[in-house]
């Protein structure tokens, strides 16, 4: 993948430098009091501001889906952007594999499988309403937002557990 230097990033020129595909899982999502389960017919992308300053250091692109920096592996292509008189590093990936990195660090691997997969669908809706397209990037990979780790986090467990859900939203009434 290229790296960008530009304040001028979009969530098209990612999707088309990343190339994110929809995977879609039959299945629906079961919820109570008026919570309805929902598809999206396709992968949103995802921008991470992993870090900002300056003097940042300079990611290495491993291959077509994977990233290296500060020791740690991520998943999808960056851009380092200016933000306000620094630098920013965002991670652009889709959004299921951008839920790898957060499920694994919001929620133990012991817990059953049922709550893996309540965890994955909120942070897919809690993502989901904060993306940003008139912006450099959608949210800050940390407490502030969401954790997010490298795919050094990942457990197996939390892929199953967004895989099983993967499109899928919860809703009310519709919305």
């Amino acid at each position: 993948f290229p790296t960008r230097r530009s304040s001028d990033l979009n969530r098209r020129e990612f999707a088309a430098t990343i190339g994110a595909a929809a995977v879609l899982f039959p299945g629906a999502v079961r919820a109570t009091g008026g919570l309805e389960g929902g598809r999206t017919g396709s992968q949103s992308l995802v921008r991470v501001l992993l870090a900002s300053g300056n003097g940042i250091a300079q990611p290495r692109q491993l291959d077509a889906w994977h990233f290296a920096w500060n020791g740690a592996t991520y998943r999808g292509g960056f851009a380092i952007v200016p933000l306000d008189g620094k630098s920013g590093l965002i991670a652009a990936l889709p959004l299921d594999s951008y839920l790898y990195g957060v499920v694994s660090r919001e929620i133990s691997s012991g817990w059953p499988l049922a709550a893996r997969q309540a965890q994955a669908l909120l942070a897919r809706n809690y993502v989901a309403a904060r993306l940003r397209p008139d912006k450099p990037y959608d949210g800050v990979g940390g407490v502030s937002n969401q954790r997010f780790g490298a795919v050094e986090t990942e457990t197996v467990e939390a892929r199953a557990a967004v895989d099983a859900t993967s499109g899928q939203f919860v809703t009310y009434r519709g919305e």
